[in-house]
């Protein structure tokens, strides 16, 4: 078959991405690392492997994974328009980017075991090193919230977290969970995960790092 050209609307701008296609039926990837580039507003890519039919898309930023899209593809004409439940409108993630230079705003989507979007999942962050800078004293408190649906232009998000007024520079470390400071509730259920840290980087929003946890018994 012919190269066939993906469109993938909905991703955030100004970040650069991979994808991999990847066969539903035993998860054998067809092509990875395919770049993508941006084209009126929607990241597009060159698939040189055989997509006809439903095949699963794992799309990747620097290397990190972001999120997997289905759809069903038909024949091999293209250029295929790759979509997500998200159809239908164009979504600029995040809610609440900062206008303050000093500041960012971090914010991630959060997925089930099954690789589906989850609500009600505690996500955590703490400072843990400032930018460096003289003059200040910041809080290194815990931030904790729960991943929600969200509506952003009027589309509904899903698992979508946000933290605002994160110090930029500011060293910082992610918890699916919470960090525990005290004995926990015996009949909680609570997030088990290990912590991953991070830098905020000078713009006006950004991507968490990745992190991994489950949802346990205490």
């Amino acid at each position: 078959m012919a190269n066939t050209i993906i469109n993938i609307p909905y991703l955030p701008g100004d970040l650069t991405y991979t994808v991999d296609v990847v066969r539903p039926s035993d998860l054998t990837t067809l092509q990875a690392d395919i770049a993508l580039s941006v084209v009126s507003g929607v990241h597009q890519g060159t698939v040189s492997e055989a997509i006809a039919g439903r095949m699963i898309f794992i799309i990747r930023q620097a290397g990190n994974f972001v999120e997997h899209r289905i759809r069903s593809i038909a024949d091999d004409a293209g250029p295929y328009t790759i979509l997500t439940g998200l159809d239908g409108g164009s979504v600029a993630l995040p809610v609440d980017p900062s206008d303050d230079d000093l500041l960012s705003t971090g914010w991630l989507i959060v997925y089930d075991k099954f690789g589906q979007r989850e609500n009600g999942v505690n996500i955590s962050i703490k400072m843990t090193s400032g930018p460096g800078t003289a003059g200040f004293s910041l809080d290194t408190e815990q931030r904790t919230a729960t991943s929600a649906t969200v509506t952003i232009e009027g589309q509904p998000v899903a698992g979508y977290v946000q933290f605002t007024g994160m110090r930029r520079g500011a060293t910082f470390k992610v918890k699916r969970g919470t960090f525990e400071t005290s004995v926990p509730n015996p009949f909680a259920t609570r997030s088990a995960g290990a912590e991953v840290s991070f830098v905020v980087p000078d713009a006006p929003s950004f991507m968490i790092a990745e992190n991994l946890g489950e949802e346990v018994a205490s």
